[in-house]
């Protein structure tokens, strides 16, 4: 029988992945938080790296104490008490994580991130008194202003379903734009919708395939899906089912599971009928 210290695979993974959640180095409150942190980490990649699970046992149990005293401490400026607030933000403790993020607002009005998530608790209804949607809309406009490409892209969503404000497409196309131009991977996926289906802006399918393309580079699986039914349909495109085919089988790697079924179809029409049956993808 394997002892302790050479651990079971799963085992080992899920410990560590607990270990990497409550250290990851984005959540440290100042430089030295964050510099302990790494050694922390460190250790744990090299108990990891030797299936030592005892030791990744040890460090998971200070790492939680560390974390619990952490609660305690009064951050210094706004960006350690954004970091506080995603820390109970993750542990779903949404009235501690709201008092961080007004409290970092207090201390730089201007604080992008905590513009966004405070709109993020107004808009779910979480940490707050109730719902409200229209606040959501106002923190969201403060943190685009700041040049934040989620909140662009939450705006975006808000003024194409009227969420908060009057619906309004044209200018949830322009927020879209605006957090695609930014590399937003989400927003590009929902900007090549707009234009796909003409909403918002005239249709334009070559637009449409554009902004997937762009969305597929980043391995986001519904713009590859779209992209790949442009290819096999020849809309804004040059009609091409073996790069249909190609982009089906990217969404399906990621998981994507309408692609499957895309996949075997388009692969059927590329070979054509014959007497033996292809092999269905992914069976």
């Amino acid at each position: 029988m394997k002892s302790d210290q050479a651990a079971s695979a799963p085992g080992l993974r899920n410990v560590y992945r607990k270990v990497a959640k409550c250290v990851h180095p984005d959540l440290a409150i100042n430089e030295a938080d964050r510099l302990r942190r790494e050694r922390v980490m460190k250790d744990a990649n090299a108990a990891y790296q030797k299936r030592n699970l005892g030791t990744l046992r040890k460090i998971l149990t200070e790492c939680e104490r560390s974390r619990a005293q952490a609660a305690d401490t009064v951050p210094a400026d706004a960006n350690g008490w954004h970091k506080l607030g995603i820390r109970h933000w993750s542990d779903r403790k949404y009235g501690d994580a709201v008092r961080c993020f007004a409290r970092a607002l207090e201390l730089n009005a201007a604080h992008i991130d905590s513009q966004f998530y405070l709109g993020l608790a107004y808009y779910q209804g979480v940490g707050v008194p109730k719902t409200d949607r229209a606040q959501a809309v106002v923190l969201w406009e403060k943190a685009a202003e700041h040049g934040s490409a989620e909140a662009e892209n939450n705006l975006g969503q808000a003024y194409e379903a009227g969420d908060g404000v009057e619906k309004d497409l044209c200018k949830a196309v322009v927020w879209f734009r605006r957090a695609a131009e930014r590399n937003h991977v989400t927003s590009q996926f929902n900007l090549g919708v707009m234009y796909e289906l003409g909403r918002g802006v005239p249709q334009d399918y070559a637009q449409a395939a554009h902004w997937y393309q762009k969305a597929a580079e980043q391995g986001y699986a519904p713009a590859q899906f779209n992209l790949a039914t442009m290819y096999e349909l020849g809309q804004g495109v040059a009609r091409d089912l073996s790069q249909a085919a190609s982009c089906y089988h990217e969404a399906a790697e990621c998981g994507y599971e309408p692609a499957r079924e895309a996949l075997w179809e388009v692969l059927r029409k590329i070979e054509g009928p014959g007497p033996q049956a292809t092999v269905r993808p992914g069976k």
